[in-house]
């Protein structure tokens, strides 16, 4: 069975993140969540957990993290990883995998989606 505490407490240890969703499973999880900063949209974050159980009744966790906010990311790694872990950048898909059929939502129909053109300017 997942550790709950253990969950908790990572998800706790970030409080600019508005937890959201998860997906609870017998020996992995994930929460999801958002972050907000004044005039940016919202940034995804989403915490990874997975657990070995062993027949003496230890569990061994281990986590990871994704997240698309470029400011928010290195501090979010220091907390959640420990101080000088290893950080990988976000990237954006238009710069790095052009390809991808990118679409955006309709603010006047959130249901609705179009094909993303890119105009040169970032919304956020």
């Amino acid at each position: 069975m997942i550790d709950r505490d253990y969950i908790t407490e990572k998800c706790d240890s970030l409080p600019m993140v508005e937890w959201d969703r998860c997906v609870l499973m017998e020996d992995h999880a994930a929460v999801y969540g958002w972050t907000r900063e004044r005039g940016k949209r919202p940034d995804f974050v989403v915490l990874q957990f997975w657990f070995e159980f062993h027949d003496d009744g230890s569990t061994d966790h281990q986590h990871s993290f994704l997240t698309s906010s470029v400011t928010q990311s290195p501090k979010i790694n220091e907390i959640v990883m420990g101080p000088g872990a290893e950080h990988n950048e976000c990237l954006t898909v238009h710069d790095e995998l052009p390809d991808i059929n990118r679409k955006v939502w309709r603010e006047d129909d959130p249901y609705v989606v179009e094909p993303a053109v890119f105009t040169g300017e970032w919304l956020g």
